[in-house]
């Protein structure tokens, strides 16, 4: 990415490039990502890197960032137009006063309302000063219940009726778990204190968010247990999200790229976080 910038503008310094780079970058996650003032994210820094648009930046072929459009962000004469729940690629196709965001518990990159000076409307949540549509607001709703971490029949409840055979999924965005469950990684696992609040061998641990912040609950999580409520899956999840890279490859090799049995997977728990 430099060299492009570079091959558009060989006499740029360091400094220049990193600005450029920085200024033209997508911000992506706006709800989630935590963006101060300044634009940067203490998750996703300055954002996704726009080629296209730091080339042209670099080259004068724009002169300020928000000019600086990439071909394939182009949505001609859509653009600025589509409101709360309507599909979006980019921020640039919704209206004034909206993102375009990922919601999973949509399933769904949608346009998202900000939350202004009013409270939210009703079908709505909010999350990071935006108003999160529910599945019902966007007209989402199924005929039947699937185990996806969604209100599909927009009953109020997620993965009810029993259709997750290892418990309900949870996502950020979403209703969060019934009572006496925290959400673990992707799945809803029992909420504890200390060891002796789990069975069946499972210890009680400290949790990591999505973007490996500390949480202040935690949950039972099994040691020879995949897939089920804090089981082998949630461990590996919620454990490693803190580890640098040469140390996640290192732990990733040890379980064999995910293909490793439970047993295995145990052996490399000396790779863990220390918690």
């Amino acid at each position: 990415m430099v060299g492009l910038v570079l091959s558009a503008a060989p006499t740029l310094t360091a400094q220049q490039v990193r600005d450029i780079l920085a200024s033209t970058a997508t911000k992506i996650d706006r709800v989630f990502g935590q963006w101060d003032d300044a634009g940067h994210s203490n998750f996703r820094g300055a954002g996704l890197v726009n080629a296209s648009a730091a080339v042209q930046l670099a080259s004068g072929g724009c002169q300020a960032p928000e000019q600086c459009v990439a071909p394939s962000d182009d949505c001609g004469d859509k653009c600025g137009t589509r409101g709360q729940c309507e599909a979006c690629r980019t921020h640039a196709d919704c209206a004034p006063g909206h993102v375009c965001q990922a919601l999973p518990s949509l399933g769904a990159l949608v346009c998202v309302a900000e939350k202004g000076d009013a409270d939210c409307p009703d079908g709505t949540a909010e999350v990071g000063g935006y108003c999160l549509p529910s599945p019902a607001t966007c007209k989402l709703c199924g005929q039947a219940e699937a185990c996806n971490g969604r209100d599909d029949d927009c009953n109020g409840k997620v993965d009810d009726g029993d259709v997750c055979q290892n418990g309900p999924l949870c996502f950020i965005d979403g209703p969060g778990c019934e009572a006496a469950l925290v959400c673990v990684g992707r799945r809803c696992s029992p909420a504890c204190q200390q060891d002796g609040d789990c069975s069946g061998g499972a210890t009680c641990e400290k949790l990591t968010g999505q973007y490996g912040t500390i949480e202040s609950e935690k949950a039972c999580m099994a040691q020879h247990q995949y897939g089920g409520p804090g089981g082998c899956e949630n461990r590996c999840e919620v454990r490693v999200s803190t580890l640098p890279d040469d140390k996640l490859a290192e732990l990733v090799a040890c379980m064999e790229d995910g293909a490793a049995d439970c047993d295995v997977i145990d052996t490399c728990r000396e790779l863990f976080p220390k918690q």
